[in-house]
């Protein structure tokens, strides 16, 4: 339930995605995230987590037959 993730600041799109030393490209995001949790199937909450501003992460990927393949969603710092 809920945890909607809403972006907040992409990088430039001039920048675009910067190619790393392992060959993957990365690109930077920033988001907000609501409150959410887990409900279980007797529909209670089994776990809740609060709202959280100003994640920030690191997309890892790779352009492979025309598409973009994420790999990795990382946290910055």
């Amino acid at each position: 339930m809920g945890g909607q993730l809403i972006i907040t600041h992409l990088q430039p799109p001039k920048i675009g995605f910067a190619k790393a030393a392992n060959g993957m490209y990365q690109y930077l995001i920033q988001y907000n995230k609501l409150a959410g949790g887990y409900i279980t199937s007797g529909h209670k909450v089994e776990k809740a987590y609060p709202a959280v501003a100003a994640n920030g992460d690191l997309l890892n990927a790779t352009y492979e037959n025309g598409t973009w393949l994420v790999f990795d969603i990382g946290k910055i710092g």
